[in-house]
């Protein structure tokens, strides 16, 4: 069932623009937040990452939405550890869901979590989306609403889902640009600052330094020869260089 009006339609597309075009993967979090407000109202949210090896939230990675900082406090020490998305988590790709259907109303209820978080926030709803890549989790989003606000509704729901997979691939991409970032050295740091190389031009950089062909480099990087082609075109240009002989130079005075 389509559930939304054109105008909705045009709003989730120039969302997802946006979205694609922010290379910061908090940032990515915070103007989501910030933008499906607009299509679903909410009491407060958060977009937590939890780290994978002491599968505690990592707050540096998180961001929340009108929560105070002693809510933030009690709900990262303990209260996480009792939410039954997390509790139920088990999931091998990116879903939208919401509360009410992963535990029966009267069980629910009847939590640790409900009733020493939820009511007291006076947010006895909430709903979201759990990311996941490879059954690697990337982030959960969780709306919490009122009372007044109510259950999230089919609807809700299905705007979520037009968000899963584009938010699921966007976070993957930039996750996965920081971890070759952070594995770089700074001589390669440096060199992407001051030419404003892309993460694949680095990636074709240091394969041409350590003597590839064009021809080797779309076999290890999985894209053709002519996709290469206008990769080193473009590295060359940048580097104001003519030659693989003088990239390499160029690199090591870098």
């Amino acid at each position: 069932m389509n559930y939304l009006k054109e105008n909705e339609w045009v709003m989730i597309n120039d969302m997802l623009l946006e979205l694609y075009s922010i290379e910061d993967i908090t940032y990515v979090k915070e103007k989501f937040l910030h933008l499906i407000r607009s299509l679903i109202p909410f009491s407060h949210a958060s977009f937590t990452y939890i780290d994978k090896q002491s599968k505690a939230i990592e707050m540096n990675k998180s961001v929340f939405v009108d929560l105070d900082e002693e809510v933030l406090r009690k709900y990262n020490e303990c209260y996480y550890k009792l939410d039954y998305i997390f509790n139920t988590f088990h999931y091998m790709k990116s879903v939208a869901y919401r509360d009410t259907d992963i535990l029966e109303e009267g069980t629910r209820k009847k939590t640790k979590f409900y009733q020493e978080f939820l009511l007291p926030q006076n947010s006895p709803y909430a709903g979201g989306l759990i990311l996941v890549k490879d059954a690697d989790l990337l982030g959960v989003v969780t709306l919490f609403r009122s009372k007044e606000y109510g259950d999230l509704s089919n609807k809700d729901l299905f705007i979520l889902d037009q968000f899963k997979n584009h938010l699921t691939n966007i976070l993957y991409k930039l996750d996965h640009n920081s971890m070759i970032l952070s594995a770089i050295s700074d001589k390669k740091y440096k060199l992407i600052r001051e030419y404003n190389l892309s993460i694949r031009e680095v990636e074709i950089v240091e394969l041409i330094v350590n003597g590839l062909s064009n021809n080797e480099i779309g076999n290890h990087l999985m894209i053709s020869t002519s996709t290469v082609k206008k990769h080193v075109y473009n590295i060359f240009t940048k580097l104001n260089v003519g030659s693989r002989a003088q990239l390499i130079l160029q690199v090591n005075r870098t």
